[in-house]
């Protein structure tokens, strides 16, 4: 059997090597200059980045023309027949307020999430959720 020439891993991790001109002996290896290596994606980089760039801003998250088209659907089967006109601000004030009441949902959720030592929202967690802060309020259906 031929001899090869066998390379310690440690030496060369992460090196590409290169030949250099073959004497008597056989080839001659030699690392080359080490070249940059890529990072190794961690699963959930992602999303944790973009967590906390929601953290930060302080935009609203829902979309203006979507909110106004859901508060108008809504207000139009209270008050059938009329139609109702809405300032600016008005909507600006709901929007913000309904954000901050999903995002307290969603972050008690989240907490009972990790209680029951799991990763995934489920939709229980957040009924559970409404059932135990807002167990007097007038709406059911967020229960159902």
């Amino acid at each position: 059997m031929p001899r090869t020439k066998q390379f310690s891993h440690s030496q060369t991790a992460g090196k590409k090597l290169i030949e250099l001109t073959p004497n008597r002996k056989g080839s001659v290896y030699k690392p080359a200059a080490t070249l940059s290596q890529t990072k190794k994606r961690v699963p959930g980089n992602k999303a944790l980045a973009e967590v906390k760039k929601y953290q930060r801003s302080t935009a609203l998250l829902v979309r203006l023309a979507a909110f106004k088209r859901i508060v108008r659907h809504c207000m139009g089967s209270i008050e059938q027949g009329q139609e109702l006109r809405f300032q600016k601000a008005a909507f600006l004030t709901l929007q913000s307020a309904y954000e901050a009441f999903m995002t307290d949902v969603l972050e008690d959720a989240c907490r009972l999430t990790v209680h029951a030592k799991r990763k995934t929202l489920f939709r229980a967690d957040i009924q559970l959720t409404y059932k135990i802060k807002y167990k007097y309020d007038l709406i059911p259906s967020m229960t159902e």
